[in-house]
């Protein structure tokens, strides 16, 4: 039995998938999942703590996803991606 699956689908691969996992409200997760050929990005978080006492699985929520024609892709951030989120907004920094 596993916890706390990503909520990325059967057929999401690493090479075509960016996933980046972070800490959302402080007991919580957050996976940002940008596509390799469209460059749309979804931030899912989960809906409750995560708290593995009680044995339920996680469930995941979109919380955004963003369609922005020009946005960068983050395939090619060698340093790392950071981000958090305020709201519903993305504050996001990456280093070449």
């Amino acid at each position: 039995r596993r916890f706390c699956l990503p909520p990325c689908g059967k057929h999401v691969s690493g090479s075509l998938h960016k996933l980046v996992l972070t800490v959302f409200k402080g007991d919580r997760f957050a996976l940002l999942k940008q596509s390799r050929i469209s460059r749309n990005t979804e931030v899912w978080v989960t809906k409750e703590k995560i708290n593995n006492s009680n044995k339920d699985d996680v469930v995941w929520l979109n919380l955004m996803t963003l369609s922005i024609p020009n946005f960068p892709s983050l395939f090619n951030q060698f340093s790392g991606i950071s981000y958090f989120i305020y709201d519903k907004t993305l504050i996001m920094c990456c280093g070449a």
